[in-house]
């Protein structure tokens, strides 16, 4: 079986402005055929860059010294564990992930549909930023990886009993879970370029996703959220300005 994302690391610098502010390097490493450093210098400035800013900035990540004496990482926890309450229905993994599990009875579609929403994201992270544990960041990319490889992008709109790519998620994740874990695990070592790059290149694709299948009413709203927000926050795509301007 084929590993998610679809987009290759060539189609990824294709679909950048590599005459955006700040990708210099980029743009000379690409044109040197070298698409590893070209890979590295795209993360570099991801990480020095200034603007635009979301919520949560990676240079305000508290020093040791600043750190909470006892935080709450009960749900970050939670997650170390694998273990996930959705809709008060709770479902503990023993070692991957499968996304399509769905335990509650009687059968509701919704649990699958909301666990691709990744509350519990936000924990790992604000865990990550109280503790400066490397553990959270692990588990972190570990389920970034998992559901990317996992879950290829549909050939077509898929809001299907099961889907992992029902539209009003992926505007939902695209508008806070994700990106609120993007910026606090930014400057984690254990966030590696490779991983960075994989994650842009997902949000890329959910923000082309949402865009070609657009629903209407409430869904729409957070279709339009999602893929507005990508467009805001990651300016360097050629398409960047038609997500924002078409949200």
């Amino acid at each position: 079986a084929r590993l998610g994302p679809r987009m290759t690391d060539e189609q990824l610098f294709a679909a950048l402005n590599l005459d955006y502010p700040g990708l210099e390097e980029t743009k000379r490493l690409v044109e040197a055929g070298d698409l590893g450093g070209a890979k590295a210098a795209f993360v570099a400035h991801l990480k020095t860059r200034e603007r635009p800013r979301f919520y949560v900035n990676p240079a305000d990540i508290p020093a040791p010294d600043e750190r909470p004496a006892k935080p709450d990482t009960r749900g970050a926890d939670a997650a170390l564990e694998q273990r996930y309450t959705v809709m008060g229905v709770t479902l503990q993994f023993e070692d991957e992930i499968d996304w399509r599990a769905n335990p509650t009875d009687p059968f509701s579609p919704e649990w699958t549909w909301q666990f691709g929403r990744f509350h519990w994201w936000s924990s790992l992270g604000r865990a990550y930023w109280d503790t400066g544990d490397e553990k959270y960041v692990r588990q972190f990319v570990k389920e970034l990886r998992s559901w990317v490889h996992v879950n290829l992008m549909p050939g077509k709109s898929d809001n299907s009993v099961g889907s992992r790519w029902r539209t009003i998620e992926c505007g939902i994740r695209l508008a806070g879970s994700w990106p609120n874990a993007f910026f606090r695990f930014l400057p984690a070592e254990s966030f590696t370029v490779d991983d960075i790059i994989l994650m842009v290149k997902s949000f890329a694709e959910q923000a082309d996703y949402l865009h070609r299948y657009p629903t209407g009413g409430n869904w729409l709203t957070m279709e339009a959220n999602g893929m507005g927000h990508v467009g805001v926050l990651f300016p360097e795509f050629k398409r960047a300005e038609t997500w924002r301007t078409d949200a």
